[in-house]
């Protein structure tokens, strides 16, 4: 059954009740009242879906029912479905209702929550609810701390155990473990008896869960805690007892600063493991400034963490600089725009500068969708000027994407497009033909075709086909030709060409490190997920220490300062007539390979007609010897044909697009060789007759 409280509009004119006896009088009467529409209840609903969206049976947190019934009266009963967080949804339902002017009554906790601020309730809970919505709900929960502070004074269990949790998690204060068990411990009942703090006789849940706190942080941290705790019990209360723990420990932290790094090391981690962000955050710099051993690293990840957790925000930017760079193991971009964005909203100076200059470049690195042009403006623009290539290669993806309404073939008229994109020197148009020229798609397939068209793109500077060119030789087992093209498309932070260096690192038997740093580039730059993860993995156990060295030396000098000397590049090494093609030129080079590649056809079209007439020639004769008495010349002659038929086989398939060289390759591959093998089993029994009877 859903957890009810009932929310309702005063009526104009009445006196707001003074109790809560008088609370639950007053909503009987406004219940009798006629119905009427009621738009700030209606406001209410919608501000809680909006708030706390359904998503299924795993996330229902209302009663729909009961939602979809708000505003057509002046009393709401509003049912909470979400047993697991009922006390969070509580408080921000009254405060939203208070906020449009509604009073609240909750029966099961006793509370009158008026749109005036005023509270009444039987527990210590509800003057708390406003800064436990604050804590839980609001976009600064550091501005829970106060008023919960102040309640905390007047010993409001319920504030206690909030800041304790607050400590603990550090969210919106520092973190403090010291802090915050003495808090919890507070809240759950600690007496002192007599200058020693004590657990209750009888434990209740509250202090069930202390009792396990205190022993999951350890005795050095629980020493620490009952020593506040006994202040905290005493004259000093707890507002004045924690500001004076913060003082001392700020004090100790700060004596280390300057001093012997060791010694100081010492005092700093000691107290991370209190808690302490700072300090936590300054035993990782100690470590991340020897950077010496890959122990370092792990010690400098391990409590920079650590820190980042307490809301230490210099931490913060550090562990968004970890997760981006990849140091951190299985991060990724978005933990690392968490990190970043939790620096920001700390608001320290010296932290929220390069907390945003990191994001945005990050974000800028975020491949985004490109815009969509105007179809028709592209169509006149292609039709007014027949030499804009631009226009030719953005209408021809409008075709291929399906953006063209009533077009009949659209994929031949993107062919079309591109093919007319790329004679007038577009790079990107020509990558794309050469992908469906490797692809077959939309023509033939043609791979020395395919591989000029990178060439041409390549010679114009393109990433992709030097990537796709890198790829290929690697695949051939060219490692030089690979690294060449690789180095051109690396340059432009390809990831793809960087993944292929990588690659091409790992078979020449480089360090881990090296090719870990460079797959770690590949994959910040959008390289294919599958196979930079699949390669990170495999060298999840090298140096980091080393990998840090080489990030940083790729960021100060680039790529090239992690590869060995390169020799000139494929754009480079091509001779200066075959580089800045114009438009005519390369439409004479697009015409001299369709000739080329017709000629090749026309020749393999010839030699397997050729082969199949000598076949069958060769099949005749060797029928008339066997039949003649001659059955070892038959069989000689039978064999031969068998061969010229397959090789006129091999022929008839290197005749692409050709319906005849298909037709004829297949009546070579299946009729030849078994005549062949027929005449040449014919003619050996023939001779073993010929045998038998001698």
């Amino acid at each position: 059954m859903s957890y009810v409280v009932a929310i309702w509009a005063q009526p104009d004119g009445w006196a707001p009740p003074a109790s809560l006896e008088e609370a639950a009088e007053l909503l009987g009467r406004v219940h009798d009242l006629p119905k009427a529409p009621e738009p700030r209840l209606r406001e209410l609903a919608r501000v809680l879906r909006a708030r706390f969206p359904a998503a299924g049976n795993d996330a229902c947190f209302w009663n729909e029912a009961s939602l979809a019934a708000a505003g057509e009266g002046p009393v709401l009963r509003l049912g909470i479905a979400a047993r697991a967080r009922r006390e969070q949804l509580q408080a921000f339902v009254c405060v939203e209702a208070n906020r449009l002017g509604l009073h609240v009554v909750d029966d099961q906790a006793a509370e009158v929550h008026l749109a005036d601020g005023r509270v009444y309730g039987e527990g210590e809970r509800a003057v708390c609810v406003r800064a436990l919505a604050a804590y839980w709900h609001g976009d600064d929960p550091a501005a829970a701390w106060g008023p919960l502070l102040d309640l905390a004074e007047q010993g409001n269990r319920t504030a206690l155990r909030t800041l304790g949790e607050m400590a603990l998690n550090g969210r919106g204060v520092r973190r403090d473990l010291v802090a915050g068990c003495a808090l919890v411990c507070a809240a759950a009942g600690w007496r002192l008896a007599p200058d020693l703090p004590r657990a209750p006789e009888r434990p209740g849940p509250l202090a069930t869960r202390a009792l396990a706190l205190r022993e999951e942080l350890g005795k050095a941290v629980t020493a620490d805690a009952d020593r506040l705790l006994a202040r905290m019990l005493g004259d000093e209360g707890p507002a004045a007892s924690l500001c004076a723990h913060a003082r001392e420990i700020d004090r100790i932290v700060d004596s280390q600063v300057g001093g012997d790094p060791d010694a100081a090391l010492v005092v700093w981690r000691a107290l991370g493991r209190r808690g302490h962000p700072r300090a936590a955050w300054l035993a990782g710099q100690v470590h991340a400034h020897r950077a010496a051993t890959h122990d370092d690293l792990l010690q400098e990840l391990r409590w920079t963490r650590e820190a980042a957790r307490g809301g230490e925000p210099l931490a913060l930017v550090h562990m968004g600089r970890l997760c981006d760079e990849g140091l951190w193991p299985q991060a990724r971009p978005e933990e690392a725009r968490g990190w970043l964005r939790k620096a920001i909203a700390c608001d320290e100076p010296a932290a929220v500068a390069p907390a945003r200059a990191l994001l945005a470049a990050i974000v800028d690195r975020t491949p985004r969708p490109a815009p969509v042009p105007d179809v028709e403006a592209l169509r006149r623009r292609a039709a007014a000027e027949a030499g804009d290539a631009d226009a030719a290669f953005a209408l021809a993806q409008a075709y291929r994407d399906g953006r063209v309404a009533g077009a009949e073939s659209p994929d031949a008229s993107a062919l079309a497009l591109l093919r007319l994109a790329g004679s007038l020197g577009h790079a990107r148009a020509q990558v794309e033909l050469g992908d469906c020229l490797a692809e077959g798609r939309g023509q033939p397939r043609d791979e020395p075709g395919a591989h000029r068209l990178y060439e041409l793109a390549a010679r114009q500077g393109d990433p992709q086909a030097s990537w796709r060119l890198a790829r290929r030789a690697r695949l051939q087992g060219d490692a030089a030709l690979a690294l060449g093209h690789a180095r051109h498309a690396a340059a432009q932070a390809h990831g793809g060409a960087l993944l292929e260096l990588a690659l091409l690192a790992r078979d020449r038997g480089e360090g881990a490190p090296l090719v870990y740093a460079l797959a770690l580039l590949a994959r910040r730059h959008g390289a294919p997920a599958a196979e930079a993860e699949a390669l990170l993995q495999a060298l999840h156990d090298c140096d980091r220490a080393q990998v840090r060295r080489l990030l940083a030396r790729h960021a100060a000098e680039g790529v090239e300062a992690l590869l060995p000397a390169p020799g000139p590049s494929p754009a480079q090494a091509a001779p200066a007539a075959a580089r800045g093609l114009n438009p005519a030129q390369f439409a004479a080079l697009a015409l001299a390979r369709e000739q080329e590649i017709a000629r090749e056809r026309q020749a393999a079209l010839r030699g397997a007609t050729h082969a199949l007439a000598g076949s069958l020639v060769a099949m005749v004769v060797a029928a008339a010897c066997a039949a003649a008495g001659h059955a070892v010349l038959a069989f000689g002659v039978g064999l031969a044909g068998a061969v010229v038929g397959a090789w006129g086989a091999m022929r008839s398939a290197q005749v692409r697009g050709e319906p005849r060289g298909l037709m004829l390759g297949a009546g070579v591959a299946l009729f030849v060789p078994l005549l062949g093998a027929a005449v040449a089993a014919w003619s050996l029994v023939q001779t073993r007759a010929a045998v038998d009877a001698d």
